[in-house]
């Protein structure tokens, strides 16, 4: 298996109590691409710290996310329906 890390940004609602919202995901990149262009991961990280400050928001995450990269251009190609992948430890 041929993998792959995608990068996500993920934010968390202020609740008016527990599980009222999931996470948020609201940017996410390749690692290649990452790799090429840092700064639009920094800037959308930039954007959420600006929204946490309306008081809209908790927090923030980006978690590694390894997927199968021969499988995912598989996918692309014929447009197959979503599929699992796995959270990076640490």
């Amino acid at each position: 298996m041929s993998k792959m890390i995608i990068k996500a940004l993920l934010t968390q609602r202020k609740e008016d109590y527990q599980g009222q919202y999931a996470p948020e995901l609201q940017f996410a990149i390749d690692e290649f691409s990452h790799d090429e262009n840092p700064e639009l991961l920094e800037d959308a990280i930039e954007q959420i710290q600006e929204a946490l400050k309306s008081g809209n928001f908790v927090g923030f995450a980006v978690v590694d996310i390894n997927v199968d990269q021969i499988e995912i251009r598989q996918r692309c190609i014929r447009q197959d329906p979503p599929m699992e992948g796995e959270i990076q430890d640490g």
